[in-house]
């Protein structure tokens, strides 16, 4: 999974990189510009599989990021993971308004960013998946589907097979 991560503390960038590649995460990219970030992800030859975005960061705040994100070609349904010391529930919610898809909080906890990245590659293996739709089925009631294409009950089912993964892992630690 390429993963693109945008904080302005090179600290946390050097940190999120170390947890990332030692999760088992070999394509990460790192920078602590949003200006760059966006010309990193408009000139990748190959998109990235999720974003790991920063909320307060100068010159464009993670939240505008998101929303210029979601505007370049190939990265409209794509993970993204807000990163914030900001638990007010305003933030939370502004970010997902902008096209967040989850958010965590710092300072991280490892065995959570994993949880969480395990759920975001779902995601994408799951939108990069051919849908089988036969014409000879009968037509179901369209199910509300989620900007990322998956069905509430999809979402709520990686969720939880992760946040049971999770908990047996803190069990065993």
């Amino acid at each position: 999974m390429r993963i693109l991560a945008v904080d302005d503390d090179t600290h946390i960038l050097e940190v999120l990189e170390a947890v990332l590649l030692d999760s088992g995460y070999r394509e990460v990219v790192t920078t602590a510009s949003p200006l760059d970030a966006l010309k990193i992800a408009t000139n990748s030859p190959k998109i990235f599989d999720c974003l790991l975005l920063d909320i307060q960061m100068p010159d464009m705040d993670g939240i505008t990021l998101c929303r210029r994100m979601r505007m370049i070609r190939g990265y409209e349904e794509i993970p993204i993971v807000m990163l914030t010391a900001m638990t007010e529930r305003e933030y939370v919610e502004r970010a997902f308004e902008a096209g967040a898809t989850d958010y965590l909080t710092k300072p991280f906890d490892v065995l959570e960013i994993g949880a969480r990245l395990r759920v975001a590659s779902k995601l994408r293996q799951a939108q990069a998946a051919p849908r089988d739709v036969s014409e000879h089925q009968p037509k179901a009631a369209p199910r509300q589907r989620n900007p990322n294409g998956l069905s509430r009950q999809e979402l709520v089912d990686l969720f939880a097979d992760e946040f049971r993964n999770h908990a047996k892992l803190q069990k065993a630690v």
